[in-house]
């Protein structure tokens, strides 16, 4: 691995896909800032919930937009704790498939499981480089890994994928 610049709060370059942790219901990237209240049954709500269909940990979901975003979905809310390596090893493969499929040569993510677990990244660069060594992407270039620190601020850390 060569190449690590720190660079808060933005990245140089823009990437060709965003990626996001996200859960098995999509509660962690809910906009609830647009919420109103309204009138609602117990029964509407248990409807409601019993309608709601989980997506499987370590899959993705592609969002349309310029640039798309990938929820990589890392989280059950309803395990302790919420996240696997596994599940982060799964939802790599899958992006960085769709990645060779999409050619996206620009990748930005957070460390999974690092926002809302308590994954390190130095474990999490270490499942990336297996991630992107069984997969081995041609296309991908760049990978940019964001960090919170204590501080709250974000580093963006920069990895050549040639030396994964």
């Amino acid at each position: 691995m060569t190449d690590i610049n720190f660079l808060p709060p933005q990245l140089p370059q823009k990437p060709d896909v965003w990626v996001e942790e996200e859960d098995t219901y999509l509660v962690l990237s809910s906009d609830s800032s647009n919420l109103k209240p309204s009138p609602v049954t117990l029964l509407d709500l248990e409807k409601q919930a019993k309608s709601i269909e989980s997506i499987p940990p370590g899959n993705i979901i592609i969002e349309d937009g310029t640039p798309p975003r990938i929820l990589a979905i890392v989280h059950d809310l309803d395990q302790e704790p919420s996240w696997t390596e596994e599940w982060i090893n799964s939802a790599l493969a899958n992006i960085f498939v769709e990645a060779e499929r999409r050619t996206w040569t620009v990748i930005a993510m957070p460390c999974l499981a690092g926002i809302h677990g308590n994954m390190t990244m130095v474990r999490f660069v270490e499942i990336l480089a297996e991630a992107f060594r069984k997969i081995d992407p041609k296309c991908v270039t760049d990978l940019w890994i964001k960090e919170p620190t204590q501080k709250g601020i974000s580093i963006w850390k920069h990895l050549d994928p040639k030396h994964l």
